[in-house]
């Protein structure tokens, strides 16, 4: 049987049409997948002031359950954004390009997004340029960044504070997610308890990852590198909540944290100086183990009490504890630190009569009034040099023998909830 031309551009058509159909149900079944279980999705304007009222008015009139989404793109913002609504999960466009909160020339406001809310998500969004801090999560419970990256043009102290910063909240998690260019920490948990940061990426900032009077943190397999300092674990006076502890810092890779400090004169994080691995100040019952730590001119790890650092306004905090106590530092890869001791680490490298800084160190304060075995700071199975500075003595006898120091201390599990 022959079909006649006519009848033959006739089914040609048909295909052609019905392929056509074929080709916009596939990229809308694409462009549905980038927004599946969306219940509002965000146009992109052109202008800061049109997407800061559409996005605001949104956060503003949100409900509990809901799932604000994003397209792909730069959205300009010039004022700061805020959600007070809990339940709600802010998505990005899960695409090469993805979603971009870019507020450079921030007119307004203390940080690009502030967040007074429970059981918060934030997933697969950039947040650049902020005036102050990028996304600020305050008295919160369930707090989850996921593949968030958070960063600013280059190395200012007139860069926001802070890249990440969940401040007296509850049950925290950040997972693959990039800081970078913060003046003063990347990814900073402050006041906190049950928190878990994994996988994510600290880099060219003054502190990469920095867990603050906060208990119960696991920070686990993180890449901090080219900071000023990787990873620090402190306890600071004069804060609302005090006495954090039960860090568990281990699986890390810890490398070359040799920025130059563009810190804020005067910050306690200005006092850190450039190549240094990982610090733990004033802070008990942490244990510190198989991390990799290499490359950090100043020291691969140290363990201080605040009294080393001079400052007297713990003074006037009578709950404020000096003292670093009970951690248990192990099997941890140190190689090539200290080589190049800069700032304070030189002051020091001097008073114990070298000229470079072994590996790890403990400046050897400890509270006399204090004797519980369980209060000793552990060292075991750790690879490269040690020091123990004898500083409470006014380094009159310093050691690099750690044999006395060397015990087992009480390892953390997990942190859950």
């Amino acid at each position: 049987m022959r079909l006649q031309r006519g009848c033959l551009n006739a089914l040609g058509l048909r295909l052609l049409a019905l392929l056509a159909l074929a080709a916009g149900t596939l990229s809308s079944c694409s462009e549905d997948e980038d927004f599946r279980g969306c219940t509002t999705v965000l146009p992109l304007h052109p202008d800061p002031t049109g997407n800061h009222d559409t996005i605001q008015g949104a956060l503003g009139n949100a409900q509990p359950g809901q799932v604000i989404c994003f397209h792909e793109g730069v959205y300009k913002l010039h004022d700061e954004l805020t959600l007070t609504t809990s339940g709600v999960e802010l998505r990005g466009s899960n695409t090469e390009v993805g979603t971009v909160l870019d507020f450079d020339g921030q007119q307004s406001g203390a940080n690009g997004l502030s967040v007074t809310a429970d059981h918060f998500k934030l997933t697969r969004i950039t947040v650049m340029n902020t005036a102050g801090d990028a996304v600020r999560v305050d008295k919160s419970d369930d707090v989850t960044f996921s593949f968030v990256t958070v960063t600013w043009k280059g190395p200012s102290s007139q860069n926001g504070a802070y890249g990440l910063y969940p401040v007296e909240s509850h049950h925290v998690i950040i997972d693959h997610c990039k800081v970078s260019f913060a003046s003063d920490a990347g990814i900073y948990v402050g006041q906190s308890d049950h928190v878990i940061v994994r996988q994510s990426e600290a880099l060219h900032n003054v502190a990469g990852i920095e867990i603050e009077n906060t208990t119960d943190a696991e920070v686990v397999d993180n890449y901090a590198h080219d900071n000023v300092g990787g990873i620090l674990v402190f306890n600071l006076p004069n804060l609302p909540v005090k006495d954090g502890k039960r860090a568990k810092v281990h699986g890390n890779r810890v490398l070359n944290n040799n920025q130059q400090s563009f810190a804020a004169p005067g910050s306690i994080v200005s006092m850190v100086p450039s190549g240094t691995g990982m610090l733990v100040l004033s802070t008990d019952f942490n244990e510190l183990h198989n991390n990799t730590v290499a490359g950090n001119q100043s020291v691969g790890l140290a363990v201080i009490s605040y009294l080393l650092i001079g400052r007297s306004d713990y003074m006037t905090d009578m709950q404020y504890d000096l003292y670093p106590q009970g951690n248990y530092i192990h099997d941890n890869q140190f190689s090539h630190n200290g080589y190049n001791p800069q700032d304070v680490a030189l002051v020091l490298a001097a008073g114990i009569g070298m000229h470079t800084v072994p590996d790890l160190l403990w400046d050897g304060y400890v509270d006399a009034m204090r004797t519980d075995p369980s209060l000793r700071n552990c060292f075991q199975a750790n690879t490269g040099s040690f020091v123990f500075m004898d500083a409470q003595n006014r380094f009159h006898a310093p050691s690099t023998d750690i044999a006395p120091y060397t015990c087992t201390g009480t390892a953390l599990p997990a942190v859950t909830w």
